[in-house]
């Protein structure tokens, strides 16, 4: 087996729903979102990535107008504010599956998807 510091943090969280005290439908409900929510996690990083190749490629053309800069660094301002609106509406909808304030028992996975949302992973 893998340590835990070495394998992707959302399989941990995976983890961490499977043992927790949750219902079983609510480990199905929010090991959906946690899987949906990393997927779109994941494919927004990756545009922010090629965004910032032609970013940097624009940078270092000597013929390059400043649009095309600002078009580049709206861009990515946008998949970063998408990437924030994911992680915020995940919290969202974690809060409404666990009801922390009627659950204090599931604290613990509460706080751990919390975490992880608020790394952005």
């Amino acid at each position: 087996e893998v340590p835990a510091t070495t394998r992707p943090l959302n399989e941990t969280i995976k983890e961490q729903i499977r043992a927790s005290a949750l219902t079983a439908e609510q480990k199905e409900q929010l090991l959906a979102l946690e899987e949906k929510s990393h997927a779109e996690h994941t494919a927004v990083t990756e545009e922010i990535e090629k965004a910032k190749v032609v970013l940097l490629e624009t940078v270092l053309s000597p013929k390059m107008k400043q649009s095309e800069l600002n078009a580049i660094k709206n861009k990515i301002k946008a998949l970063d504010k998408k990437r924030m609106d994911n992680g915020f509406a995940t919290i969202a909808q974690v809060r409404k599956i666990i009801a922390p304030e009627k659950n204090v028992q599931h604290t613990e996975v509460y706080k751990a998807i919390l975490e992880n949302r608020f790394r952005g992973i």
